[in-house]
């Protein structure tokens, strides 16, 4: 009612200076002629606001509002995000597909008449894989002694006989029966940062097994895979199985990632990074709970080609590892460029250093290292006696039997 009274009040005010306005400079008007003339400017003015107000009333009832921004937006946001889905499911089945046609190829060696299709190395529908993280990644512990099984040489106490692996041709077969069988194991081992000791990064390391069902170690077939071209069915599995368990831990909320390693043979298989570079690219959240492991030996040899795949990689947010590295001697800049992230040196080799450079020297590279954004990974850390020595350096990350064993990841429910 107030708003309806200062409407009136204002056309009233309106219609007297129209008057005011005729009255001087077109004709003088009496009193009397300058109220009636006020009236009709007044009803007038009235009628015609009232029927603008209609007609944009009845064309506001006629026509729908459209779509606000912030709709069109979110509808925009749920299209995007569907195919987001759908692509990473895309290149899941691809990476799967890579798989079976490595396994095809490694088929068609041993049997060249032979051309039936083998099931691909990683079960992407076995749920057991992510019930493997339980609150934190903590993998089942197993009822046999541990250690660590790494590339790097540490010593293995496994119920097996090492003899049986010496002949050529019987590891070979030991190989491809675990390939074409799915009896590619998967092995976690603690990261931790310093001197907190909680666990950030688990490394994903891999085990075969043979028709004995006896696991057969790393340091046993790593080469013999490399020189036959079969390191990459090896590192493709593991992968699969790190996005799966990097996967669960998002859901789960665990601020948690994954070393995994990869040999050169399989940076140059082009169809591999294509398919990683694709998966890579869609799945941002993957990039920091991923990181690639590469031998300090291997970059250094590396053909021109990988170096360039591997800046590929780094552009799309892949982060490096580099391992094994034996020397202070780093070109800290150009690791910064391949995205390489941690630098992982032995504990007994960071010793060396230590009485070789003196504890100054060995500051000056970590003040270097973390100036360009790289943390330091003492590995093989056995004892509270290193520990306090890796403290000395203010290490960032430590790991080794102290802050736990690699431990199998299930393959099948409990």
């Amino acid at each position: 009612m107030q708003k309806s009274l200062f409407n009136l009040l204002g056309v009233g005010f309106i219609s007297f200076i129209l008057t005011l306005i005729v009255r001087a400079n077109f004709m003088p008007l009496t009193s009397k002629e300058m109220g009636i003339l006020s009236g009709l400017i007044y009803f007038s003015l009235l009628f015609f606001q009232e029927l603008y107000f209609n007609r944009a009333k009845s064309d506001s009832q006629k026509s729908p509002l459209p779509r606000t921004v912030q709709d069109e937006i979110l509808s925009k946001l749920e299209t995007i995000d569907h195919h987001r889905i759908q692509l990473a499911d895309e290149i899941d089945s691809k990476i799967n597909e890579l798989i079976r046609r490595n396994l095809e190829k490694l088929e068609r060696s041993i049997d060249p008449t032979k051309t039936s299709d083998l099931t691909p190395t990683v079960d992407s529908s076995n749920p057991s894989v992510e019930d493997s993280l339980q609150g934190e990644v903590l993998p089942i512990n197993l009822d046999t002694k541990t250690e660590n099984h790494s590339t790097q040489g540490q010593t293995t106490s496994f119920n097996y006989e090492p003899k049986r692996f010496f002949t050529r041709d019987v590891l070979l077969d030991s190989i491809q029966t675990a390939l074409k069988n799915d009896k590619i194991e998967t092995f976690l081992q603690p990261i931790v940062s310093l001197p907190q000791r909680k666990k950030r990064f688990y490394e994903a390391t891999s085990r075969l097994r043979d028709r004995n069902n006896a696991l057969i170690m790393p340091e046993h077939y790593i080469q013999l895979a490399e020189e036959v071209s079969l390191i990459r069915i090896i590192d493709n599995a593991i992968l699969m199985k790190c996005i799966y368990l990097a996967r669960s831990a998002s859901k789960k909320d665990l601020n948690v990632g994954f070393f995994l390693n990869l040999s050169l043979k399989t940076l140059e298989d082009d169809e591999f990074i294509s398919s990683l570079s694709e998966f890579m690219e869609i799945n941002h959240d993957m990039r920091d709970r991923l990181i690639f492991c590469l031998e300090a030996n291997d970059m250094r040899d590396a053909k021109k080609v990988t170096l360039q795949t591997l800046q590929g990689l780094g552009d799309l947010g892949c982060q490096f590892a580099l391992t094994r590295v034996t020397s202070l001697d780093l070109d800290f800049k150009a690791l910064r460029n391949f995205k390489v992230r941690f630098l992982k040196i032995n504990h007994e080799t960071l010793q060396n250093f230590l009485h070789e450079n003196g504890i100054e020297n060995i500051k000056t590279f970590k003040h270097h290292a973390y100036l360009h954004q790289v943390d330091l990974v003492v590995t093989h850390i056995e004892s509270e006696e290193e520990y306090a020595a890796v403290m000395d350096i203010e290490s960032d990350f430590g790991q080794g039997y102290l802050f736990g064993r690699p431990d199998l990841v299930r393959s099948n429910a409990a």
